[in-house]
């Protein structure tokens, strides 16, 4: 029995800092018996293939020199899923070299291949074929966590979805376990567990008041009602913003508080200071415009997604020409305006020439200090 000990003090020897991890859901009581728990991770689904570019009718155009359409790349395989964590509670170490763990991680999908470009027409280049998808990445093993019987862990609070009013009218409290690593795990359970090697155990508690300060010109009144989503660990306090405005704050970390400092605050609504413009041009130049009404003057990503239908001729039925996301290398901004070559796009060239009534769905996704807002622009066009 003290040689039991004297191994787990030894491998235990190597320990970081403290570490912050939900209790895991699966728990495993230790025992005289043998028991196998098999919580490997499943593999990550294959990526699809590229589509092929759309052939050019080149001799509707036997004077116009016409690069090829490049195919579109493949999907990137999916991330194998991650290992299960497990919590295993004993009475004594020899218990636990009767229970068997495979939490390893599954394998990623294959990456889908590139589609192939099309001829050019009258010298014009051949299509660039679609960059080949990245295969997904193994997932990691899971996390493993002993308790002895003895140690009841302590209730915790980690998480929290509360309003701007409630942290100024209330002194709202966090919690969460800390967990130390250590290392040497394969000796102490069976010898047919497939495991990373590493292992945690009860390390204490941390608790923390968190505090809002509102700098904001904007009046509070007409945000006190916004909910935060706030979750407390070992590198501070982590804030998801879910809807409503945008936030420009900062966190201030001491080690009994953490507190949220609201500099500046985005209304929803200035996000959408787009408009969908003009369609202009035909076939391989067509080209959508979406206008700004006005510049917030923050750091603005922007994302556009395009779904595209044919509108029929006196039925006004929708025909789908296909869901698109534009690519940076398709869109240009120019003081007031972006520019969208959408006749770039690998669909049909039917839907590209001139008397085609068409019917734009475009989703723009707005996104600024890991925040980000969504909607859409609709719009009816004959080209």
């Amino acid at each position: 029995m003290h040689y039991f000990y004297l191994v787990l003090l030894l491998i235990s020897s190597y320990l970081a800092s403290a570490w912050a991890q939900p209790i895991p859901d699966v728990v495993v009581e230790a025992s005289q018996v043998r028991a196998n728990y098999n919580l490997a991770g499943v593999d990550g689904v294959n990526g699809y293939n590229g589509q092929d570019a759309y052939t050019i009718p080149c001799e509707d155009y036997p004077f116009r020199r016409i690069d090829g359409i490049d195919g579109e790349p493949g999907h990137s395989g999916e991330d194998g899923q991650d290992g299960g964590d497990v919590l295993i509670k004993y009475e004594s170490l020899y218990q636990l070299t009767n229970v068997s763990i495979r939490n390893s991680g599954g394998y990623g999908g294959l990456g889908g291949a590139g589609g192939k470009g099309s001829e050019g027409c009258n010298g014009g280049f051949h299509g660039e074929d679609g960059q080949d998808g990245n295969n997904g990445n193994r997932g990691e093993y899971g996390k493993v966590f002993l308790v002895p019987n003895s140690l009841d862990l302590p209730t915790v609070n980690s998480t929290q979805l509360v309003t701007i009013e409630e942290l100024l009218r209330n002194q709202q409290k966090l919690s969460f376990i800390k967990w130390s690593r250590n290392t040497g795990l394969k000796n102490l359970l069976h010898i047919s567990s497939d495991i990373s090697g590493e292992y945690f155990t009860f390390d204490g508690t941390v608790e923390k008041e968190i505090r809002v300060e509102w700098n904001s010109e904007l009046p509070l009144s007409e945000f006190n009602q916004l909910k935060l989503g706030l979750h407390l660990a070992a590198d501070g306090l982590h804030i998801n913003n879910y809807r409503g405005p945008i936030l420009n704050y900062r966190v201030v970390e001491t080690p009994s508080r953490s507190t949220i400092i609201i500099d500046k605050v985005i209304r929803e609504e200035s996000f959408a200071n787009l408009s969908l413009g003009k369609l202009r041009s035909t076939m391989f130049d067509l080209m959508l415009e979406v206008k700004r009404k006005y510049d917030l003057l923050v750091p603005l990503r922007t994302i556009f997604n395009l779904s595209l239908f044919e509108v029929e001729e006196g039925t006004d039925k929708l025909n789908l020409v296909g869901h698109f996301r534009i690519p940076d290398e398709l869109v240009e901004f120019d003081e007031d305006r972006f520019r969208i070559y959408i006749g770039k796009l690998n669909y049909p060239l039917q839907y590209k020439q001139r008397g085609v009534k068409l019917r734009v769905f475009l989703s723009v996704t707005r996104e600024t200090d890991s925040q980000r807002r969504t909607y859409v622009l609709r719009g009816l066009y004959r080209i």
